[in-house]
């Protein structure tokens, strides 16, 4: 381009010179504004989880369950909740040790994870209590993923440092009929 507004084969370089520099700003704009957004993904991400279970965390669920809620109000579409509280949990930390009660957490949130289905919203909720809010579902349907869950629980042999962990867990279980909050959900299957 540059040769035919000029015969000077430095105006040519030059002009090549700034074509170049640009293509390079550009391919570094763009570099940089992907790493932007993995970071920023990244720290979304880490935000919404739970350190030990890599299920999401209590903020998360309270945050993501209400807009579930207004969802199912809108369509009017059923919608159950499963609490699960491991029992007798401080037993295992203080016969076992809290690096036991942390695997036991996992083992825990890995059975919880692996009967419910990738639409439902798990969270663990507590210390040692998990939720799982169950879209499209009935309270039929929730006491029969509860039951499995219960079932799973008590076969669960969690083996730390050569001694297997034997557990059971409390298992609460509604249909949402009110769509107000999910707090009073929650308050009926914790009950």
């Amino acid at each position: 381009i540059a040769h035919y507004a000029t015969d000077s084969p430095m105006a040519y370089l030059y002009v090549l010179l700034i074509v170049q520099n640009a293509i390079v700003l550009l391919l570094f704009g763009a570099v940089i504004y992907t790493l932007f957004f993995d970071v920023l993904d990244l720290y979304q991400k880490g935000a919404s989880l739970d350190p030990t279970t890599d299920l999401y965390n209590r903020r998360y669920f309270f945050e993501q369950a209400n807009k579930f809620l207004h969802a199912a109000e809108r369509h009017q579409f059923p919608m159950s909740i499963i609490i699960c509280d491991i029992d007798k949990f401080a037993t295992v930390n203080d016969e076992h040790g809290h690096f036991a009660g942390d695997y036991v957490i996992r083992a825990m949130a890995d059975t919880i994870k692996q009967e419910t289905r990738e639409e439902d919203l798990v969270a663990r909720y507590g210390g040692k209590e998990f939720v799982a809010l169950l879209p499209q579902t009935r309270l039929a349907g929730a006491l029969l993923i509860a039951e499995r869950m219960r079932n799973k629980i008590e076969r669960l042999q969690v083996d730390y440092q050569h001694k297997t962990i034997q557990l059971t867990a409390s298992i609460g279980v509604t249909c949402i009929s009110e769509f107000t909050d999910i707090e009073t959900s929650l308050h009926a299957a914790d009950q």
